[in-house]
């Protein structure tokens, strides 16, 4: 029946079935549904793994990477962020005993399964990490004074964004300018004609929007994922990333932050946020909320 056996799958149901009353509440008062209110996640995710990703790691996944199962062959450093029970590590670790493997997982107990199984399997070259990986800044935290580039930087708006929306007031102020201006101000990283994941939208819309209701007295900035939009022209390989990316420790397609006037971070948003959502916390931050 493997890998198209949808009972397996079919557990991820009665998983989120679980947790729909408190999703429910979110829609209502916000937040979010915590990782460890998800105690069977990990588990359904295995058994998920173990017979769709697994099986075709050699024969599909794998050759993907010109060259990466000859590496993998003679020796290389592996890491696997979010890795969960680590079958997939597991198996690539008992195909190539010259390679080393690394785990991350944010939950301490899966980590434990992990470690149990690679015990159990006698491979040395293979160990696991409760870590988490995300180093964006976090409410209450001053983010880095990395300077982005202004219309005063350029000599077209096209050099700044890949989208067809060019609000100029988004781009007329650097965000080391804004930390010690003394005003609250919201900055968006988004890449508006790459949207490239299912949680990414028309952001940068939203942030033009919020400008117009409330930039009289919050500044507001986008940055582009991408320090050469006029050279892409919709070829995603001749794009290259800003470094304010890994200064800001992001790794994910949009973010928005909201900033108060000390240049502390009030409210951090990873992916698509509406208008109302962003708005709340906007007013909470000008006192008005």
């Amino acid at each position: 029946a493997s890998p198209n056996n949808i009972a397996s799958f079919s557990q991820y149901i009665s998983l989120l079935g679980t947790v729909e009353d408190r999703i429910v509440e979110c829609f209502h008062k916000g937040g979010g549904v915590p990782y460890e209110a998800f105690p069977r996640f990990q588990a359904v995710m295995a058994e998920d793994s173990g017979q769709s990703v697994v099986p075709a790691l050699e024969s599909d996944i794998l050759p993907l990477v010109p060259g990466l199962i000859d590496a993998l062959r003679q020796g290389i450093d592996v890491l696997d962020v979010g890795c969960g029970w680590g079958r997939a590590l597991a198996a690539m670790a008992t195909a190539y005993p010259n390679s080393r493997f690394v785990g991350y997982e944010l939950s301490p107990e899966t980590t434990k399964v992990g470690i149990a199984e690679a015990e159990r399997l006698g491979l040395t070259n293979l160990r696991f990490e409760v870590k988490d990986v995300t180093t964006a800044p976090d409410v209450g935290d001053r983010p880095p004074d990395a300077r982005n580039r202004t219309l005063a930087d350029v000599d077209s708006i096209k050099e700044l964004t890949t989208g067809s929306l060019r609000d100029p007031d988004l781009y007329d102020l650097s965000i080391p300018d804004a930390l010690v201006s003394g005003r609250p101000f919201t900055v968006v990283f988004a890449s508006p004609a790459f949207c490239t994941t299912a949680v990414c939208g028309p952001q940068v819309d939203v942030l033009s929007e919020l400008n117009d209701t409330y930039g009289d007295r919050m500044d507001f900035i986008h940055i582009d994922l991408f320090i050469n939009p006029q050279e892409i022209k919709g070829d995603l390989d001749l794009a290259v990333h800003t470094p304010l990316l890994m200064e800001w420790g992001l790794f994910t397609d949009e973010w928005t932050f909201v900033m108060d006037a000390s240049g502390t971070v009030a409210g951090r948003f990873e992916g698509f946020s509406p208008f109302s959502e962003l708005e709340e916390t906007i007013l909470r931050t000008l006192g008005e909320g």
